[in-house]
């Protein structure tokens, strides 16, 4: 095939696929992201590679916190959701009821909720704050902002801490329909990358792993990334992609995403290097270039697996519709009517379970019915089988004393039948814990069955 043909091959498959993500983006108007799994894009990457720089220009959103050392300390789940219509707004799912329209204050809140976790600066946690963002401009994707992995320990409990950043990341990015967007620093050793690492362990055949390349413009003078832009160091399936955050000035200085953005394309225009490298290498643009057939792609290979999930819920839908039954009357000789046969329906299947009937049309209640109070009564009397007598304990003199005392006026050769009271008395004690306990259990298992039941008929 040549290369024209198969550049006009991946841009019809582009156009159908687009087709399909607005599809998608249609269902999902209607709440079922809830319900099932769509492809998300992870950020992973050593403490300050500047994963939150790296997703904030693709999101062109100033809203994650930034700036040196350990910024992210919880996984920020940025849930996009596309409407039709109106001006864009976002909610924290732990703050339902306040809505944000200003930007600088969702990330204000984000560092809010973050300090109410982790209240020590050195502290992460893998509790995630999770942010919905509503807008005509995105389709419905997940981005998530991870914890930097720590790779030298520090604080008053390094262990933990290592631990928990390796833990988010692998926990992550071990979902097969997770895109790993491996943000690496080019002014350190690629090969010590912690999160580069770990992408390999996780994705052995490297088909959802980009590397994205940041802090070109401070790398020793005389020196460049090249070679790994190129993917001649460490070989990535997807390659690697150089971008040039903000700098710390402009963190500080709070320039706005588009200059950065400006400044970026300068820099690489500029350079003596990176300027004489194909534009799918560099930039912002070609990241979300990238992620978009990348997304696309994933959506297309694992489109059976959503479209099975989508049928497993509908089936599961209008199975419940059913049990439920036909609507509700509103007229109230109506109601009462369908009330009476409720509590009949549910006599007549407490009598049927008991008595052992039709067993075979109530599977979904899942109980053993009068065959289990009759396993509790015959364990009663296991003990009392075989060879037990209750007078073995009596003697001949214990029968005869209980036969004068209360011999009284009876007429001769018939014994009181108080003698017999008096003999089994004791016997009877013996026998008062173990049937207060066997009535017990029958007692809690009618309760059990009788639950179960209503839970059936009066599902409505």
């Amino acid at each position: 095939m040549s290369k024209e043909s198969k550049i006009e091959n991946d841009n019809i498959l582009f156009i159908k696929l687009r087709k399909l993500i607005n599809i998608l983006c249609q269902i999902g108007d209607y709440g079922i992201n809830e319900y099932i799994k769509f492809p998300r894009i992870c950020s992973i990457g050593s403490q300050s590679s500047g994963k939150s720089s790296v997703l904030e220009s693709i999101l062109g959103l100033d809203i994650l916190p930034r700036g040196s050392g350990n910024v992210t300390r919880r996984p920020i789940e940025i849930r996009l959701n596309h409407i039709n219509y109106g001006e864009s707004w976002a909610v924290f799912e732990e703050k339902k009821t306040k809505i944000f329209t200003d930007f600088i204050k969702v990330r204000e809140t984000i560092e809010e909720l973050t300090d109410e976790i982790c209240e020590d600066y050195r502290k992460i946690s893998s509790k995630p704050i999770i942010l919905n963002v509503y807008s005509q401009i995105y389709p419905d994707i997940t981005f998530l902002d991870l914890p930097g992995i720590v790779r030298i320990p520090i604080g008053y409990c390094p262990s933990t801490r290592e631990m928990i950043s390796h833990h988010i990341a692998r926990r992550y990015i071990d979902d097969p329909l997770s895109i790993i967007l491996c943000v690496i620093g080019a002014n350190s050793d690629i090969v010590t990358s912690s999160g580069l690492k770990i992408a390999k362990e996780i994705d052995i055949t490297g088909s959802r792993t980009l590397g994205i390349l940041t802090k070109l413009d401070i790398m020793d003078a005389g020196t460049d990334a090249r070679e790994v832009l190129l993917n001649k160091v460490v070989p990535l399936k997807l390659g690697y992609i150089g971008v040039k955050n903000s700098s710390m000035p402009d963190l500080v200085n709070k320039l706005p995403i588009n200059e950065s953005l400006r400044k970026e394309k300068e820099f690489f225009k500029s350079h003596p290097v990176y300027k004489y490298l194909p534009s799918e290498y560099l930039g912002n643009d070609a990241v979300i270039n990238k992620l978009t057939k990348l997304y696309f792609r994933m959506i297309g290979q694992n489109l059976k697996i959503i479209i099975k999930s989508i049928n497993d819920k509908m089936k599961q839908a209008e199975e419940e519709l059913h049990n439920l039954g036909g609507d509700l009357p509103t007229k109230d000789e109506e109601k009462m009517a369908v009330l009476c046969n409720m509590i009949k329906e549910y006599c007549d299947l407490f009598r049927n379970i008991l008595e052992g009937k039709n067993n075979n049309k109530f599977p979904f209640l899942d109980v053993e019915g009068g065959y289990k109070i009759k396993m509790l009564y015959k364990k009663l009397l296991e003990e009392f089988k075989g060879d037990y007598k209750a007078t073995i304990e009596y003697t001949d003199e214990n029968i005869n004393y209980a036969l004068t005392i209360h011999e009284g006026d009876s007429i001769p050769g018939f014994p009181s039948f108080d003698a017999f009271i008096y003999l089994l008395r004791p016997q009877l004690e013996k026998l008062k814990e173990p049937i207060d306990e066997c009535f017990t259990n029958v007692f809690e298992y009618l309760k059990f069955l009788s639950r179960k039941i209503l839970e059936k008929v009066f599902t409505k």
